[in-house]
């Protein structure tokens, strides 16, 4: 059984479905043997075929016996003969993976431990193993091309390697930030406890974070100095994309597709420049906006260098600009890539459902999940993008019955919540919905999923302008995170801008569920975004940089470096933002 256990360890380590068969495979394994019909019985074998203890004794090797051979010796259990002849070393490999004691060598009597449902499940161990080695073969692959795409590109080394003239690191001086506290500084000492964190992964993570504040303050040359301290090739792929994606809001002009133009890899280079056309679109800035997703069709090589998942987001950006043939050519590449296999090709087609609905394309769409709804599945995003399409195209009678075959009371709360703000127009049918949202959201049982229900509601009577129903829905919220996160948002409306008091009021209740939070690096991102609505309004200045400070405390106060780093990276943008910090270090 240690063996087994171990098998399962190393397994799990890898991939966590891997894990759970094996652990399914030990119990079914470890169970006692099936004594009817289930069980197959092996006969030892002798060279003259006689009979012992009234077991017949066979003179072909048995089949079962053979695949039981092959199988273990694959797993490294078995290093006996494959002659499908029961002997004393099968025995002990079997004992081995049962946790039963093996056979006597002498034993010539049917044996206990090997049955078909054993077999097949060797069989499902030797698939995993191949699994695993597949996937570490994959992960190796993948990570050798991202290292020879970066240094074989000598425009993308002089790219990240220029205008970095000294550490980032250099002249730090804690107790002088934390004094006069300012986007650089801060993120100094994000770089700081980042460098300290031993863990690989976690340590890519913190400094994915940074690179993205950094670029976000206007700060090129030391984003692209923390991308190089990235230990995996993939990684510094990623942050060059999101660099880019930081710097289109950031800093006008060119620097964003340059950043975009420098990725070798060609897929992280065609999401670049989505990303960047996708904030041109949202700006209003078309000609650019057009020139982006050109770069990200082609990527530097054919449009079929793009991902899917990509595919369907160039297809929506073709769409706005309102260029049909390109729309249409993107999602008839995507269909024509759809997976073979019967799950991954049924997230692709519901993926293409849900895109289709968010961008009103409402016929296809439907046309799309007919195959889902003839067989009555609660496909419940596809159901819901639907229903939300149906409301905007005017069916709200639809789109009800849409949501009608949403089974999960805490997706058919929300569902309605997002459906009644489609239907403000209409204000008697938006309360009625609104308030059958409530009550929907009332009777489930999980708290976090019933106060993330009501959160969305806030969300809702916010939109219908009934304060009084949005605050009723944020006291039934019961969970703190998502209570201050409600809270927020209502102090956002010119409602409470207005209104003193009632402003006071919901900042404490914003300020209370934040105390209530454990997690230090959950409350800072909340003192942040607390910070946020007060710091721009002169009359509560003085309260935002109340909050912030707090958020340096808790940040100074936290000890694993992974989250403080994450955390100063939080608190830079915070400041950046209420200081409109942008300076372009090249």
């Amino acid at each position: 059984m240690d063996i087994l256990q171990n098998h399962m360890s190393r397994c799990a380590a890898g991939l966590f479905v891997s894990a759970f068969v094996l652990m399914t495979m030990r119990y079914a394994i470890a169970a006692p043997p099936e004594t009817g019909n289930g069980q197959v019985q092996i006969a030892a074998l002798s060279g003259q075929g006689a009979t012992t203890g009234g077991a017949r004794l066979l003179l072909d090797p048995d089949p079962l016996v053979v695949r039981a051979q092959e199988l273990l010796t694959r797993l490294g259990r078995y290093a006996g003969p494959v002659d499908g002849r029961f002997n004393q070393q099968l025995a002990e490999a079997l004992a081995g993976i049962t946790g039963v004691s093996a056979a006597s060598q002498d034993r010539l009597e049917p044996d206990p431990l090997l049955t078909r449902d054993v077999v097949d499940r060797l069989a499902l161990m030797v698939d995993v193993d191949l699994m695993q080695e597949r996937l570490a073969g994959a992960t190796e692959r993948q990570r050798e091309q991202a290292r020879q795409a970066l240094e074989g590109s000598k425009d993308t080394r002089d790219f990240l390697e220029r205008a970095v003239t000294a550490p980032v690191t250099a002249n730090r001086d804690a107790d002088g930030c934390f004094a006069d506290p300012g986007a650089r500084c801060l993120l100094t000492e994000a770089l700081a406890a980042a460098d300290v964190v031993l863990d690989r992964k976690q340590r890519d993570w913190a400094y994915s974070e940074i690179l993205v504040a950094q670029a976000n303050a206007g700060y090129l040359a030391n984003a692209l100095a923390t991308a190089q301290q990235l230990s995996d090739p993939r990684a510094v792929l990623v942050g060059m994309r999101r660099i880019a994606g930081a710097l289109v809001r950031a800093v006008p002009g060119p620097l964003a597709a340059e950043t975009a133009t420098a990725i070798p890899d060609p897929r992280q280079q065609s999401a670049a420049f989505l990303d960047i056309a996708e904030v041109h679109l949202q700006d209003g800035r078309l000609p650019e906006a057009r020139q982006a997703a050109l770069a990200a069709g082609t990527g530097g090589q054919s449009d079929l260098q793009i991902s899917s998942d990509d595919m369907l987001r160039s297809a929506a950006v073709w769409l706005k600009l309102g260029n049909e043939a390109q729309f249409t050519g993107m999602l008839d590449h995507y269909r024509s890539r759809l997976p073979a296999e019967a799950s991954a090709r049924k997230a692709a087609e519901l993926a293409l459902v849900e895109r289709l609905a968010s961008l009103d394309r409402l016929p296809e769409a439907e046309q799309a999940f007919a195959p889902f709804a003839a067989r009555n599945e609660d496909q419940v995003s596809a159901r819901i993008a639907l229903a939300l399409a149906l409301a905007r195209s005017g069916e709200g009678d639809r789109a009800l019955v849409m949501l009608g075959g949403v089974r999960q009371l805490r997706y058919k709360a929300v569902g309605l919540a997002r459906l009644a703000i489609l239907l403000r127009h209409e204000r008697e049918r938006a309360i009625a919905v609104a308030d059958l949202s409530m009550m929907v959201a009332g009777r489930i049982e999980l708290s976090y999923a019933r106060s993330y229900a009501y959160g969305r509601l806030v969300d809702v009577w916010m939109a219908l302008e009934d304060m009084p129903a949005a605050e009723r829905a944020l006291d039934e919220i019961e969970d703190d995170r998502l209570k201050a996160v409600a809270a927020l948002r209502l102090l956002s409306t010119g409602e409470y801008r207005d209104a003193a008091t009632d402003q006071r009021d919901l900042a404490t209740v914003a300020r209370r569920s934040i105390d209530g939070v454990a997690d230090r690096l959950a409350r800072v991102w909340l003192l942040c975004s607390l910070e946020a609505e007060f710091g721009g309004q002169p009359d509560s200045r003085s309260s935002g940089i109340a909050y912030r400070a707090e958020a340096i405390d808790i940040a100074r106060s936290i000890r694993d470096p992974w989250f403080r780093a994450r955390a100063w990276a939080r608190i830079s943008e915070s400041y950046s933002q209420q200081t409109s910090v942008v300076e372009t270090s090249r």
